[in-house]
């Protein structure tokens, strides 16, 4: 017996730490997911990239991070970059702006 509850809190603890650590959507104004979108962790000092990840098909992501003091940036063609602080969140859901400049503006 205590060797299948040994079993089971190594089991517990090895997918604690593959799990993400900060996870989040992207949304439009109209909240609707971006799927695709660009996510990038960075640091508050320099702006070293730390992690990144792209949204799924329903605007979610991922990034494995134990970071808590970072920036993350969100972008996706067509709308304006986002960039906010984590400030120790862990979850987060950003909306997107849509880009009133035209690429043919330009």
């Amino acid at each position: 017996m205590k060797q299948i509850a040994l079993f089971l809190a190594c089991l517990v603890s090895a997918l604690s730490v593959m799990a993400a650590n900060f996870t989040g959507t992207v949304i439009d104004e109209n909240n609707q997911p971006l799927p695709y979108a660009n996510v990038v962790l960075l640091t508050i000092t320099d702006s070293t990239y730390i992690a990144g990840d792209i949204t799924d098909g329903n605007g979610s992501f991922a990034v494995n991070c134990k970071c808590r003091q970072a920036v993350v940036k969100i972008s996706y063609i067509g709308y304006e970059t986002a960039t906010i602080a984590l400030s120790g969140r862990t979850s987060i859901v950003i909306t997107l702006s849509e880009d009133a400049q035209s690429l043919w503006d330009t």
